[in-house]
């Protein structure tokens, strides 16, 4: 997966290694391994931040947080903080444009957290939601995008609804409903003033 500079490169290997190439140089710059064990899928996938300097592992319902620049461990990602009875797989992993903060949706629920540190910001919950639990959306999060200027984050889920959440405080701004199916895509203008949802149904919105 290319970050998006495009000088850098990560990739799961056989092993349950990951490596970071750097492009301009055509050598290895990082490897590091992953827990085997802990990989349900039978291979890991990277996802690089902005500038190269993070890495996130998928690793089924947890992921690990690296600097590549130290080739350290910075933390590991899950939503064990939350008492949802729920799907905690991990269905989509963003980077804010600036490179400060990551987004994980475990299932139904989507979890911030801050890159330099690895420490969690918020959670993003639906408080009008009546389920007893703390999710974001009643459907499987599976898709996330953030604005231009990394203040606030939308996600689509798998019941045809878009939301969008202030980054730093975690609060729902607005609800976009619906599409009678699953959301599959989400753009943004690079203005930020229109968003385009795609849906299974095999139609689109603008908004």
């Amino acid at each position: 997966i290319l970050n998006r500079s495009g000088d850098r490169f990560a990739v799961g290997c056989e092993d349950f290694t990951v490596e970071v190439w750097d492009l301009s140089s055509g050598r290895i710059s990082v490897r590091f391994p992953t827990n085997r064990d802990q990989t349900p899928k039978g291979y890991t996938v990277p996802y690089l931040s902005p500038d190269g300097t993070r890495v996130v592992v998928e690793l089924g319902e947890h992921a690990l947080l690296w600097d590549t620049s130290r080739n350290k461990l910075i933390a590991e990602l899950s939503s064990a903080s939350s008492d949802c009875h729920c799907n905690r797989t991990i269905y989509s992993i963003e980077f804010s444009p600036d490179g400060g903060v990551v987004a994980v949706a475990f299932g139904s629920m989507v979890f911030l957290w801050n890159t330099s540190t690895g420490d969690l910001i918020s959670q993003l919950i639906d408080k009008s939601l009546d389920h007893g639990f703390d999710m974001t959306d009643p459907g499987t999060v599976r898709n996330i995008v953030f604005t231009s200027d990394s203040k606030t984050i939308i996600t689509g889920s798998g019941i045809g609804t878009a939301k969008s959440w202030d980054v730093k405080t975690g609060n729902l701004l607005q609800t976009f409903k619906k599409h009678r199916l699953a959301i599959t895509a989400l753009a943004l203008s690079p203005d930020d003033r229109v968003l385009a949802t795609g849906s299974r149904n095999q139609d689109l919105k603008l908004w």
